[in-house]
């Protein structure tokens, strides 16, 4: 990328009308799913053993459980039987809490799969109307499509044509939404792999889980 500026590029890319109004992803998605995983699984382990959850039953200190929560501002469930007689909630939490994850990690994986096809309706405009994608403004400055590719650790192919240079073809864009369908494809059938509300039987639940995916 650093042998591509020059002073006369500037003047060949035209800023895109959706450049400025590209999502922004605060921490990858698939990590975040990763993680939510994990503290079910770690969740189900504690509910086996019927261990405290939300303070440490010794020090009383807040535990990883209420952390991840909290962070996240997800409600939390405690349950805590600590020594000199301290009991918080009941056994139920643990489910309660596995529910909240679902339905947190539903969210996300469903407003993700929503700015991919953001994105790829973008890039169909691009292509109809042959503009450059990749880089724009005076500055030559890459653009919300190679952010949002990066900040996903996606391929991308910009599309830029400059004299004496050309950077991508007519069949970057195509190539660039096939990348976007087979992450949106890993997103969906991560979204099909979470229990439904259903199925754990929760009636004060207010998310379809995997509806119209």
């Amino acid at each position: 990328m650093k042998n591509i500026v020059n002073a006369g590029l500037a003047t060949l890319i035209a800023l895109s009308s959706m450049a400025h109004a590209l999502p922004k992803v605060e921490r990858e998605v698939l990590l975040e799913n990763e993680d939510v995983n994990r503290v079910v699984m770690e969740l189900k382990d504690y509910e086996a053993r019927q261990w405290a959850i939300g303070l440490n039953g010794e020090t009383l200190q807040v535990d990883q459980f209420q952390k991840f929560f909290a962070q996240r501002q997800l409600p939390f469930a405690y349950f805590v039987r600590a020594t000199g007689g301290i009991n918080l909630g009941d056994a139920s939490a643990y489910q309660r809490n596995m529910k909240s994850l679902y339905k947190y990690q539903s969210r996300i994986l469903q407003q993700e799969i929503a700015d991919v096809r953001m994105i790829k309706k973008a890039l169909r405009s691009a292509e109809s109307k042959a503009k450059p994608i990749g880089f724009t403004g005076e500055k030559v400055m890459p653009d919300r499509f190679i952010s949002f590719f990066s900040e996903r650790g996606l391929a991308f192919v910009p599309v830029v044509e400059g004299q004496g240079f050309n950077l991508g073809d007519a069949k970057s864009y195509g190539q660039n939404i096939d990348v976007l369908n087979k992450y949106e494809n890993q997103l969906r059938d991560l979204l099909k792999a979470i229990p439904s509300m259903r199925s754990l039987d929760d009636s004060e639940d207010d998310l379809t889980i995997n509806a119209g995916y």
